[in-house]
């Protein structure tokens, strides 16, 4: 019985000391990565996957060449990005929503209520144009705080307990680009939409 308890105690210091992480590749190459004295990983082309890491400072390299030390003991969820592309964050609001007028009066009087963390940005992508509530990360360790990841599509509805719902979604940079296409050309539809029933 001592030799179980044992071994559980061991179990749960070798769970103690690593963390599971999500890790993404959206280059069109595969890259390999080593944490500290481990033998370096394969992360293949377009590749999104789980991967342990040692707790604390660790030093981390890619194909051979070593991009610094990173702290593996801070507390939350991060997307680990290698290749140190560029990810888009957008806040997307589901349900009723002031018009930008009502709040930027009620800004004027000192109250906002936005129910965006992001500042409204414009990002011009060819002739498309994006804008709205979005952020570029392109860090190494990007801190995880969004509801929908890289691999999932935002839904066209979801249930709010009130009358709106604020959720983040991060984005690879060229399925940004192909969102803020589809975007944009919606606009531009509702546009010629309204000129027509004039």
């Amino acid at each position: 019985m001592r030799y179980l308890v044992f071994l559980g105690f061991l179990f749960s210091l070798a769970a103690c000391s690593s963390r599971d992480l999500e890790i993404d590749n959206p280059t069109d190459k595969a890259i390999m990565i080593s944490f500290g004295d481990e033998a370096p990983m394969e992360i293949k082309r377009y590749t999104n996957k789980k991967i342990q890491v040692k707790r604390g400072m660790v030093e981390v390299a890619v194909d051979g060449n070593s991009i610094g030390e990173y702290d593996f003991s801070q507390k939350g969820d991060f997307l680990l990005n290698p290749t140190l592309s560029k990810y888009y964050i957008e806040e997307a609001l589901y349900g009723d929503d002031q018009s930008a007028f009502q709040q930027q009066l009620l800004k004027d009087k000192g109250i906002d209520l936005s129910p965006y963390a992001y500042d409204t940005q414009i990002f011009v992508f060819g002739e498309v144009v994006y804008i709205g509530h979005a952020k570029v990360d392109s860090t190494f360790m990007i801190k995880d705080n969004w509801q929908y990841g890289v691999q999932s599509d935002l839904p066209t509805q979801i249930k709010t307990t009130g009358s709106s719902k604020m959720v983040r979604k991060i984005y690879r940079e060229e399925y940004f680009m192909e969102h803020a296409e589809k975007l944009f050309k919606e606009a531009m539809q509702e546009i010629k939409s309204e000129k027509a029933a004039e």
